[in-house]
C-alpha cells in the first residue's frame, strides 16, 4: 500500500475475504490509506479483483485506488445557438 502511495495514488483500499489464517469461519477485513471518495462521480478510481482457490476454500481480494481528481474540465455546449 505504501508503494502505491509513493507512485502517485491519493488513496488505496484493500479488502480480503474468506477463511483468513485457516480459521473455520470466513470473515472479511479491509485496510484504507489516504482518501478514497466513493460517492464522487468525477473521481478516477481503479478497481481490481482476484480470487485464490486454496485447500481451505476461496479467498477474494479487491483493490480500489484513487489516481487523481478530474475537476479541471467542465462540460461546455458546442451548440452556440441554444
Amino acid at each position: 500500500m505504501d508503494s502505491a502511495l509513493r507512485f502517485g495514488c491519493k488513496g488505496i483500499k484493500v479488502r480480503v475475504s474468506g477463511r483468513l489464517n485457516g480459521n473455520e469461519i470466513a470473515r472479511s477485513e479491509w485496510y484504507l490509506q489516504g482518501r478514497l471518495p466513493l460517492h464522487t462521480l468525477r473521481a478516477d478510481i481503479d478497481y481490481g479483483f482476484t480470487e485464490a482457490r486454496t485447500t481451505y476454500g476461496v479467498n477474494r481480494r479487491e483493490v480500489l485506488g484513487l489516481q487523481r481528481r478530474n475537476f479541471a474540465g467542465k462540460e461546455t455546449r458546442s451548440d452556440a445557438s441554444a
